[in-house]
C-alpha cells in the first residue's frame, strides 16, 4: 500500500507500508519512517483506488521498525480496500404496525 503526504518539515513524501485491522474505517500502518503527527492527512493508494485518511495515533517504534500509526477515513470516500472485507449486511427493515 501506498502511503503520501507532507512530514513534519513540510517535505512530501511517498512511501510503501503494511497495513493490517483494516476496516471500512480506517487501518493500522506499519513502517512508517516519516516524522509525523496526530491529526496529520495522508493519502492511501491501494490497487487503483485512494482515499483520504487522517491519523488518530502515532506510535514510533525506533529506526529499524519505523512507526505504527492508526489511521481513519475522511467522510464520504469510499473505502480503498472494501472488496478485501466481508459484505455489510442489510439493515433490516422496522416492522410495520398496519392492521
Amino acid at each position: 500500500m501506498k502511503v503520501s503526504g507532507i512530514d513534519d518539515n513540510g517535505e512530501p513524501f511517498a512511501i510503501e507500508v503494511m497495513a493490517s485491522g483494516l476496516s471500512r474505517s480506517g487501518a493500522l500502518l506499519t513502517g512508517l519512517e516519516v516524522e509525523l503527527r496526530c491529526g496529520d492527512l495522508l493519502v492511501l493508494d491501494y490497487e487503483g483506488h485512494r482515499a483520504h485518511f487522517r491519523i488518530v495515533w502515532f506510535l514510533n517504534l525506533g529506526p529499524r521498525l519505523g512507526a505504527q500509526v492508526a489511521i481513519h477515513k475522511a467522510n464520504r470516500e469510499l473505502c480503498p480496500w472494501a472488496d478485501l472485507l466481508p459484505a455489510e449486511p442489510a439493515l433490516a427493515s422496522a416492522p410495520s404496525n398496519s392492521q
